[in-house]
């Protein structure tokens, strides 16, 4: 009897157990269920309320949680008040370059990699006829029907500004454009407003053949009485002297004229009168009129090159000649010189190497300047005018050749010229 009455009790007290636990599970997960709840709705609150702060832009007040999520916000309401003090500066920034640009006479323009247009300046749209709100991001060649301006734009190579003549209405503007290179992938133009600078370069030149022409036609006619009268004898030894001193400057003053003229044809020739010539054969034409006139002087030559050359022959001669004759005015009755042509892997060099009077090394970049000489008597005597080697640069600049000068004062001078093939 005991046994089954404590078997009963057991029985009961496990049935009481297991009812305890399962209720106590069950109350247990609902309470969880209704914390994660209302824990998730919070997230979801806290969520949709930094998401609606995040997107005003002007609010920088920040809505207030408790727990993790009040130091995430805080980190949030750091960074958002950071990015915002930056755009505001980037604003700022911006506005200014704005205002300068349009202060700025010339042309800017921001072109990318595919040509097209991204942002210009007020100057460039009234220089190139652009609308900014109707023509960005159209590629340039579109916008713009100027071939030469084309294909200056997609050249690799910009070393130069390049002119380019636009049609504006009854009128033609005459524009400078130089390119520049834009971080990686896109290019900036800035574009000048030169029209008055090539009327003015019209003008003068007109001038300076103008001019030549009008000073030749008299001095010709002083040079022809003078060269009449000169045969004469004369018992005043002053009448004489006076004579050649006239002849003498008047055969100076003939040659600057005709140097005036020069520099003025090379510095307005639009295309170059290109033939393959042999520069071997020009220097020994060069060299068989001027060596019998000089021969009192040593003379020596090294004539390497001997392969032909896309040029125009009278630039040659006259590179050749200056460059000689330089040599000439510059060394003793009896100096020496020496003239090589010399051959190299992508061209040839011409050299002249006398043993004159030398150039101190301060004036050597000065020795290009027009109307400069080292030495003022010597030169005068010689009849130089002083635009021999400004003139030689000019004509280099057309075929990209360089020229070098190495001198010491009382030694002599060496004269190089680069030609690239």
């Amino acid at each position: 009897m005991s046994n089954q009455l404590f078997k009963d009790i057991f029985f009961k007290i496990v049935i009481f157990a297991n009812c305890y636990l399962f209720f106590g599970f069950v109350i247990t997960f609902i309470l969880f269920g209704i914390f994660f709840f209302f824990k998730y709705y919070y997230l979801c609150y806290a969520t949709l309320k930094t998401n609606d702060w995040l997107n005003e832009t002007s609010n920088l007040k920040a809505p207030r949680f408790d727990g993790y999520i009040s130091k995430l916000i805080i980190s949030i309401y750091k960074k958002k008040k950071f990015d915002q003090e930056l755009s505001q500066q980037h604003s700022q920034s911006f506005h200014k370059f704005e205002k300068l640009s349009k202060s700025i006479p010339d042309g800017i323009a921001l072109i990318n990699q595919e040509n097209a247009l991204i942002w210009c300046n007020s100057s460039a749209e009234r220089l190139l006829s652009l609308d900014l709100k109707l023509d960005r991001y159209k590629k340039i060649n579109y916008i713009i029907r100027n071939e030469e301006f084309v294909s200056y734009i997609k050249n690799p190579s910009h070393d130069k500004p390049h002119r380019i003549n636009l049609k504006d209405k009854d009128s033609i503007k005459n524009l400078e454009v130089q390119v520049i290179p834009y971080e990686t992938d896109q290019i900036l133009l800035i574009i000048s407003d030169v029209t008055n600078l090539v009327v003015a370069e019209k003008e003068r030149k007109e001038f300076l053949s103008d001019i030549s022409h009008e000073l030749n036609t008299p001095l010709t006619i002083i040079q022809g009485y003078v060269e009449t009268i000169k045969d004469f004898e004369y018992q005043d030894s002053f009448v004489t002297k006076a004579i050649n001193h006239i002849h003498n400057q008047s055969i100076r003053m003939s040659k600057l004229i005709n140097d005036i003229a020069l520099v003025n044809k090379i510095e307005y020739a639009k295309k170059l009168n290109l033939e393959l010539i042999k520069p071997c054969e020009v220097l020994e034409k060069v060299l068989d009129e001027i060596v019998p006139v000089y021969n009192k002087k040593k003379w020596s030559s090294e004539i390497e090159f001997k392969s032909s050359f896309s040029a125009d022959k009278e630039d040659l001669i006259c590179i050749f000649s200056n460059l000689i004759n330089n040599s000439i005015k510059y060394t003793d009755t009896s100096g020496e010189i020496k003239v090589s042509l010399l051959k190299t892997s992508n061209g040839f060099i011409f050299k002249v190497v006398d043993d004159g009077i030398g150039i101190a090394k301060e004036n050597i970049k000065k020795i290009t300047n027009r109307f400069y000489r080292e030495d003022q008597s010597r030169s005068s005597n010689t009849g130089g005018s002083g635009l021999g080697l400004s003139i030689v640069k000019k004509i280099l600049e057309k075929y990209n050749a360089k020229l070098e000068v190495k001198s010491d004062l009382g030694k002599g001078s060496q004269f190089m010229i680069i030609f690239p093939l």
